[in-house]
């Protein structure tokens, strides 16, 4: 007995002076940080092991992304900065270019606008179709072309311009350089040029980029004023076009399509140089030979409009049929198509559908997920 509060006594002493400091609470607190951090590292690493991760890391933290401005917007609300447009087309060819070992793929990026980096959020990942909703007021005295889904989300920062014909300039103007280090070589890149420009992805260079432009008011005020801000990109011979004339039709590295209100008789008597094209009705091809590629590249519906009711988890075989049909007869007239109105909820059934679609032959898989299709297997 005696023995052991003897012990327990020494005990109580050398413990005496660590209670009286309080360095019990230090040690206990410093325990609880060293927990934390070896737990912060552990998600840090566990996050740094996902695609979404990699992809922010790589194409935008170091690149492209904005930085918020005196009154902290950032890029996407007021559209791109000289500097971002100078650095698209400065470093295209470099180990930071948007496109670098990104390989294209038949993927169309479904409200683009919406994105937190329209157009490079896309374009960045391979994706080859993109589209804006694009509005004007000529009546009010405004000829801006305002992108955004409803009046009431426009705003003076987000213009056709600003997200997407601006950046597109600096793109192609980086691809299609001239800095040759001798002047043969100059000479020689001019001449590649004028027979075939390079496009907006590095890694294949031939590919176009799908540019619809949905309009959103009717009229013809709003076809001229789109016509005229695609000028700069029309000089440049950087815009896909038809020649009524020769009867040539000219890949390039834009192509655009109108789509929703756009007129059609606007496009379709554009015979000289066709450059602004029409959506056609996938899932009103039978029976008519008032579309082709020469007016229409590409045709598309909604996938109601092509299949009809949709049960809850699957399309049957009749409705596979269907678009299977409908997409080969769009490709004896030369188009592409692309069927939009696809669900997304539940994931099962939306990786389903785009399943069915690739079956079926269809060209441009429309989605709200880039990460998600891109991955697509």
């Amino acid at each position: 007995m005696c023995h052991t509060n003897k012990t327990q006594s020494s005990r109580q002493m050398l413990w005496a002076p660590y209670k009286s400091s309080n360095l019990v609470p230090l040690f206990t607190s410093a325990m609880v940080a060293v927990f934390c951090t070896l737990s912060t590292l552990l998600l840090v690493n566990k996050v740094q092991s996902l695609p979404i991760h990699r992809y922010l890391e790589n194409v935008y933290t170091k690149k492209y992304e904005p930085a918020p401005d005196e009154y902290g917007f950032n890029e996407a609300d007021t559209g791109y900065s000289n500097k971002t447009l100078q650095r698209l087309q400065a470093n295209f060819y470099s180990e930071d270019g948007i496109t670098r070992d990104v390989f294209v793929k038949n993927v169309h990026s479904h409200n683009d606008y919406w994105r937190a980096r329209p157009l490079l959020e896309a374009i960045a990942l391979g994706v080859r179709s993109v589209e804006a909703d694009v509005w004007s007021f000529p009546e009010f005295g405004d000829e801006s072309l305002y992108v955004g889904h409803s009046v009431r989300s426009l705003s003076s920062g987000r213009t056709l311009e600003s997200l997407y014909l601006n950046p597109l300039m600096s793109i192609l103007k980086g691809s299609n350089n001239e800095n040759g280090i001798h002047e043969t070589l100059k000479r020689d890149l001019k001449q590649q040029h004028d027979k075939q420009t390079a496009g907006v992805f590095a890694t294949d260079s031939s590919a176009t980029l799908f540019l619809f432009i949905d309009f959103k008011t009717s009229g013809d005020e709003l076809y001229d004023l789109v016509h005229d801000a695609l000028d700069h990109l029309r000089d440049a011979q950087w815009l896909t076009y038809y020649n009524a004339t020769q009867d040539v039709f000219h890949w390039r590295p834009i192509t655009v399509i109108g789509t929703g209100l756009v007129p059609f008789d606007r496009v379709f008597a554009e015979n000289r140089q066709r450059d602004i094209f029409f959506d056609a009705p996938l899932d009103k091809l039978n029976g008519t030979d008032k579309f082709n590629y020469k007016l229409s590249p590409i045709a598309s519906c909604s996938l109601g409009n092509l299949v009809g009711s949709i049960s809850i988890n699957r399309l049957d075989d009749t409705q596979k049929a269907n678009i299977k049909e409908q997409v080969q007869l769009a490709h004896e007239k030369g188009m592409l198509t692309r069927v939009w109105d696809t669900p997304s909820w539940p994931v099962i059934f939306e990786s389903a559908i785009w399943r069915s679609l690739v079956e079926a032959g269809s060209d441009l898989i429309n989605a709200d997920d880039l990460e998600k299709i891109v991955s697509f297997e």
